[in-house]
C-alpha cells in the first residue's frame, strides 16, 4: 500500500513539474470571466456612493458603476501578471472574433467545447472573482468594532482561474487565491488606489516614520493573485 502510495505521489508531482514547463510560452486564451459583488459589499461602501456614481469609467453607460470601475482593471492586472510571472502569453479576449458571445464588458462567454473547434491556442481559461464582506461576522464576534467611530468594513475576495488544454474539456489545472481581512479596513476614497486615478482621489495622508498606508482593494485582489502564482510554482 505504501509503494503504490509513493507512485501516485511520484506521479502528481511529475504532472506538476510538466504542466510548469509546459504553460511556458504557450498561448492562453480567454473564454469567461465573471466578476461578482455581493450585495453586502455594496451595503458597505454605501458612504462613498456618491463618489462611486461620479467617477469617470470607460463604459459610462453601465448601471453598475461599481462593477464598471473595477471589472477591467481585475483583468488586466492578473493578464499582466501572468504573462510576467508564469512567461505565458495570454492573447487579445476578442480573439474569437464573432464566434464568441460577450458580455456587456466585452468579455467572452464561449463554452471550452466550443472554444475548442473554434480557437487555436495551447491552453484556454475562465476567471471567476468574488468580491464579499465579512463585516457582519466580524462585528458580530466583537460587538466592540461598532464603537469605532470612522467606517470600516472587512472585505473578502476570492480569485479562481480555470485552465483547460487543446485536448479535452476536462479541466487540467484549477487555481484559487483568497484575501481575507481580520483587521478592520477605513472606508474612503483612496481604498480605489490602483482603479481610479490618482488625480481623481484625496492626496495620501500624512504618515508617521515607518507607518505605511492601509490596503487599496486593489491591493487586495493582487494578494490574491500572488497567493495563486506562488502556490502554483512551488508545488
Amino acid at each position: 500500500m505504501k509503494r503504490l502510495f509513493f507512485i501516485a505521489l511520484i506521479l502528481i508531482t511529475g504532472a506538476n513539474i510538466t504542466f510548469a514547463q509546459n504553460i511556458t510560452n504557450k498561448q492562453f486564451a480567454l473564454t469567461k470571466y465573471e466578476l461578482n459583488i455581493s450585495d453586502e459589499f455594496r451595503e458597505d461602501l454605501e458612504p462613498l456612493k456618491d463618489f462611486i456614481t461620479n467617477t469617470k469609467v470607460r463604459t459610462e453607460n453601465k448601471e453598475d458603476k461599481l462593477k464598471a470601475i473595477m471589472i477591467h482593471h481585475i483583468y488586466y492586472h492578473l493578464k499582466e501578471r501572468f504573462e510576467e510571472d508564469l512567461d505565458v502569453d495570454i492573447i487579445p479576449r476578442n480573439s474569437f472574433g464573432d464566434k464568441a458571445k460577450y458580455n456587456d464588458y466585452g468579455y467572452p462567454r464561449i463554452g471550452i467545447g466550443k472554444a475548442l473547434r473554434k480557437g487555436s491556442a495551447t491552453f484556454y481559461f475562465k476567471i471567476d472573482v468574488e468580491i464579499t464582506s465579512k463585516t457582519e461576522e466580524r462585528i458580530d464576534n466583537d460587538p466592540k468594532l461598532e464603537e469605532i467611530d470612522e467606517a470600516i468594513f472587512f472585505p473578502h475576495i476570492i480569485t479562481k482561474v480555470t485552465i483547460y488544454n487543446d485536448e479535452g474539456i476536462i479541466p487540467v489545472a484549477k487555481w484559487r487565491g483568497e484575501k481575507i481581512t481580520y483587521e478592520p479596513v477605513y472606508i474612503n476614497k483612496r481604498l480605489f488606489r490602483g482603479f481610479i486615478d490618482d488625480y481623481d482621489l484625496p492626496p495620501k495622508p500624512e504618515l508617521e516614520e515607518g507607518e505605511t498606508e492601509q490596503e487599496s482593494l486593489f491591493d487586495m485582489y493582487d494578494e490574491t493573485l500572488s497567493k495563486m502564482i506562488t502556490s502554483f510554482l512551488e508545488d
